[in-house]
């Protein structure tokens, strides 16, 4: 992990492989009061950024579970 950087927005974190740090890297940006995860952004081997924000949050909905089945995109044994 790189030292954190702190300012009035919020927190960002970065990991790296320490074996391999230009192997890319993971930052977390964090909101804070109350504290949220509010983007990642992932930088891969090559120097590609892709970063992911998180907006329009919604609390205390039903989820359906098949949200979170597994389903193959094969079908058969073909793969």
């Amino acid at each position: 992990m790189r030292q954190p950087k702190q300012d009035e927005g919020g927190l960002a974190v970065t990991v790296v492989e320490s074996a391999q740090p230009d192997a890319g890297s993971l930052t977390l940006v964090f909101t804070e009061n109350p504290l949220s995860l509010r983007q990642w952004i992932v930088v891969d081997q090559q120097g590609k950024t892709t970063t992911v924000m998180v907006s329009d949050l919604q609390f205390g909905m039903a989820l359906d579970p098949m949200l979170f089945q597994y389903q193959s995109l094969f079908s058969g044994s073909n793969r």
